[in-house]
């Protein structure tokens, strides 16, 4: 086949250094498993940046990349349901979500992803601890330094924003408000419908603290809302670019504080906190929540909580360790506006006022009550108990295990200390602007250290002893001028087909530093194990060298695209093992370019078929079948192989007792083989020849005539029901035999008598066999002391039997017996008469006189009978007498006479 040119294209890559990032040019991403969430450099909910590959923006024509938030909200994946995922929910149109202050009668707005930006600062951290992703943002606006904090559950579909709010002027700032506003077009990228429903669920004051507003889509019930359980907010819909803190609060129009509406208009939450001292604070939490079933949940969360030690964060009614080697700082945090705390018992506590107390550890357990206060007029008792446990103070974080220098684009690392003894949880500082991707709170942070120059990471480990003492470590992000590349040349021969050996080499400049390692991708991706300046192509490609240098900085070289001709795959559809007859194996081979044009089949290694869809009729076995298909290129695919169970057709077949008309004729399934792939024969179903259909395994029947009958089985094995197999086989069905009459058989004790059955049988059985010489026999003989009934069951040759039963009498006395009548009719009972003797030892004469005395029978043998004639010729019926004479065994002669009638 003659070779084709391997052709090669030249690009250049361009490699972001924030791919991978978390804050990517100020604005934070953050992906939960349910929802994604994009916060502007400004605090605002929605980034002024495109969001980065993995995530799902969904931003409408004008911002289609931006990242507001989304949420998956029926929990089903990012592609399933309907819709597939909710939002982007305010980013399409004009992207209200804001936040804003009025202090001092001012108003200060951050909103539009940050077109208006009136309060300045900066995302200053992201952490991740496998539980919760946090971002945070902190500003600075006329001596009010503004921190906000949020965070996302991993599994949730709602996140929390603590807001602190610091007066780090010398002056009183007055009538201090914060608002959240946001425009909620949930469905506007699945409708074009930007209205929703717009509802205030709850409303301060109550007893509950708990402000509530909803706006859900009409089409698909894609929901959110804003809630707090913090006395000092209020909620409202109404307006549109709601810049008014104050107004917001007071319900000024176009604010609704109550009821509901139907409209493309925004909901609102804002906080009254007040005149804020110089260095006093003032912090409040409020969540968004994007699924209805969780608002309770979520709103809860922003309720007053428990700091203990400052590490360990408690709910009301939970129990915890206190430090047992020196004092523990309880704090109420998430005060939801209660200002004012009193704490019970005093027991061990430094003070039982204020939100922060601290007790000095002398207790065994005990529970704690915290009440508070509000200027809303309402009261809060909240409380744990503490239990004096063995809990120390953590030692000193040992060193920092981690790399000093960095080069871009790779500023992403591990870092980890030795677990320390007694630390429930780590506090990791990390430059600003720099992100925590995961580990925050343990031993080990994987960070994104950006682009820093130079800074330091610190760790303590803490419990609610408080902090140990910190370890840092100082790390710089390097920009050295690295190798660039100067071509890529192909090496030896090459071939046209993909998979083969071509080979290319990257030619490179020297830079600062030498090169340590060499790794070739492809599309992107790394290969395996190609980690030499030769690189083996096996397919069509963007081919592209990373090389990493002694200082530990990587460089991506520019792009070439390798183009071979494609080769098919091969592929096929398995038949139906499980069918009679012929079957075909469909190919379903397929080539990115070109055309297949051959096929080759195997069967266990052996060529069957060169046809595209092969046809066969295999005995049944397991297959190995196998296609390799080639295209008009001249390239062969790699075989595909498979498995092919061809069941075999079951065996069987039966047996029958009994074929008389009026007795039970009985058929008996006999399986011979299963069929391969079957364990057993199922389904056995039969056609008894007389219109009667059967199912189960062995049926019996009374056929009501005799005469031939077809009997067919039908039956298939366990795991095939589809492949059957019959036998079909005629059977006769005689007519039953005719009882007979046998004479009572007499004979002496110890005599031999003879017993003769019917002539019409093939097999005969005597039952029981006692004293009989021939038991199977027609004909047999026996002797007995005692008298005894036997019975005889003939059988012919069509399987009929009959049960005679013959009577056989055993004289014990010296004397004469004989029967008073006999039948000479030629049917085997009673045709001949005789007399029977015990104890005889010599008969001289036994004559029979018809009435008119003439003898006509004479004999001297015992065992000879008068069969009713006289010289051949038939006499009639009537009475007729006989004589006997002769000598008992004892010698004692006997004459004897007497009278039988013969009956015709």
């Amino acid at each position: 086949m003659k070779q084709k040119p391997v052709i090669l294209v030249f690009c250049f890559a361009i490699i972001s250094s924030q791919l991978f990032a978390q804050i990517v040019n100020g604005n934070c991403f953050i992906k939960a498993n349910y929802l994604e969430l994009g916060i502007g450099p400004c605090g605002v909910f929605g980034s002024s940046v495109d969001a980065p590959p993995g995530y799902h923006p969904r931003g409408g024509a004008e911002y289609p990349l931006r990242l507001g938030f989304i949420a998956d909200h029926g929990r089903d994946g990012w592609n399933a349901g309907t819709p597939n995922y909710c939002g982007d929910y305010y980013v399409p149109g004009n992207p209200e979500e804001g936040w804003g202050i009025t202090m001092n009668g001012r108003n200060y707005n951050n909103n539009l992803l940050c077109d208006i930006r009136d309060i300045p600062g900066d995302i200053i951290q992201y952490t991740n601890d496998g539980v919760m992703i946090t971002g945070t943002w902190k500003g600075m606006i006329d001596g009010l330094e503004i921190t906000a904090k949020t965070s996302v559950p991993i599994d949730k579909l709602y996140f929390l924003t603590e807001v602190t709010m610091r007066n780090i002027s010398l002056d009183t700032i007055r009538d201090l408000y914060y608002m959240r506003n946001i425009d909620p077009d949930n469905e506007v990228t699945l409708t074009d419908d930007y209205v929703t429903q717009n509802t205030i669920v709850s409303q301060n004051p109550n007893t509950d603290n708990k402000a509530v507003v909803t706006a859900e889509g009409l089409a698909f019930g894609c929901f959110i809302g804003l809630g707090s359980r913090d006395c000092r907010a209020r909620v409202a819909w109404g307006g549109f670019f709601n810049r008014s803190a104050q107004e917001a609060w007071n319900c000024f129009l176009p604010h609704q504080c109550s009821g509901s509406e139907t409209d493309d208009i925004a909901i609102t939450i804002s906080f009254k906190l007040g005149d804020l001292l110089p260095g006093r604070q003032a912090s409040f939490k409020f969540v968004n929540v994007l699924n209805l079933s969780d608002v309770d949940e979520s709103v809860d969360l922003t309720g007053p909580s428990f700091l203990i030690g400052g590490s360990s964060a408690v709910s009301s009614s939970d129990t915890t360790q206190i430090c047992s080697s020196g004092p523990t700082v309880f704090e109420v945090i998430n005060t939801g506006g209660f200002d004012s705390w009193s704490w019970s018992p005093a027991t061990g506590l430094n003070t039982t006022v204020g939100p922060l107390v601290v007790c000095n550890g002398n207790i065994n357990t005990l529970t704690y009550t915290a009440k508070g206060e509000n200027s809303c007029g309402s009261t809060i008792n909240v409380h744990f108990t503490a239990i004096k446990g063995n809990l120390v103070k953590v030692p000193k974080a040992g060193p920092i295990s981690g790399p000093t220098d960095l080069c871009l684009p790779n500023s992403t690392v591990t870092y980890s200390i030795a677990p320390l003894p007694q630390a429930t949880k780590y506090e990791w500082r990390v430059p600003p602007g720099s992100s925590i991707l995961s580990g925050d709170g343990t031993n080990s942070i994987t960070v994104n250290l950006g682009s820093i120059t130079q800074d330091s990471i610190w760790v303590y480990g803490i419990n609610v002893c408080g902090p140990g003492d910190t370890s840092l470590i100082t790390v710089r992000v390097l920009t050295e001028f690295g190798p660039t590349l100067i071509k890529y040349t192909l090496v030896g021969d090459s071939t046209s087909c993909e998979g083969k050996s071509s080979r290319i080499k990257a030619v490179y400049s020297k830079g600062e530093g030498s090169v340590t390692n060499f790794q070739w991708y492809k599309d992107n991706t790394v290969i395996s194990g190609a980690t030499d300046s030769i690189l083996t192509v096996a397919a069509s490609g963007k081919y592209s060298a990373r090389l990493t240098t002694t200082y530990g900085c990587s460089y991506m070289m520019r792009d070439t695209m390798l183009i071979f001709h494609p080769v098919p795959v091969a592929a096929f559809k398995l038949p139906d093992g499980c069918v009679d007859g012929n079957f075909i194996f469909t190919d379903s081979s397929f080539i990115s370019g070109g055309t297949i044009t051959n096929w080759i089949w195997k069967k266990d290694g052996a060529v069957f078929s060169t046809l595209q869809n092969a046809i066969g009729n295999f005995p049944g076995g397991l297959y190995s079948i196998q296609l390799t298909v080639n295209s008009d290129r001249g390239c062969s695919s790699a075989p595909t192989t498979a498995s092919f169970l061809r069941y075999g057709k079951p065996q069987a077949d039966f047996s029958v007792a009994g074929s008389c008309s009026d007795s039970l004729t009985r058929f008996n399934a006999i399986m011979l083989s299963p069929g391969y792939g079957n364990s057993n024969i199922v389904n056995w179903n039969w056609d008894l020849g007389n219109n009667t259909l059967v199912s189960t395994q062995d049926p019996s029947l009374v056929y009501g005539t005799a005469g031939y009958y077809d009997v067919k089985l039908t039956y298939n094995g366990d795991n095939c029901t589809a492949m059957t197999n019959s036998v079909v086989r005629r059977i006769y069905v005689g007519d039953p035999l005719p009882a007979m009459k046998y004479n009572r058989v007499i004979a002496f004790e110890g005599e031999q008598f003879v017993l003769y059955a019917g002539s019409d049988g093939v097999s005969y059985t005597w039952t029981p066999a006692i004293g009989l010489t021939s038991p199977d026999q027609r004909v047999t003989s026996g002797s007995l002391l005692q008298s005894q009934q036997y019975h005889v069951h003939v059988v012919n040759g069509y399987g009929c039997g009959r049960t005679d039963t013959v009577q056989v009498t055993i004289l014990g006395e010296c004397k004469i017996y004989s029967p008073t009548a006999f039948t000479p009719n030629q049917d085997g009972l009673n045709d001949k008469f005789r007399i029977y003797f015990g104890c005889l030892k010599a008969l001289t004469r036994f004559s029979i006189f018809n009435r008119w005395g003439q003898s006509i029978f004479t004999t001297k043998n015992g065992l000879e009978g008068w069969d009713g004639k006289y010289n051949g010729v038939e006499q009639p019926a009537g009475s007729y007498v006989w004589i006997a004479e002769g000598e008992f065994n004892s010698g004692k002669k006997f004459t004897e006479k007497g009278t039988v009638t013969l009956i015709r």
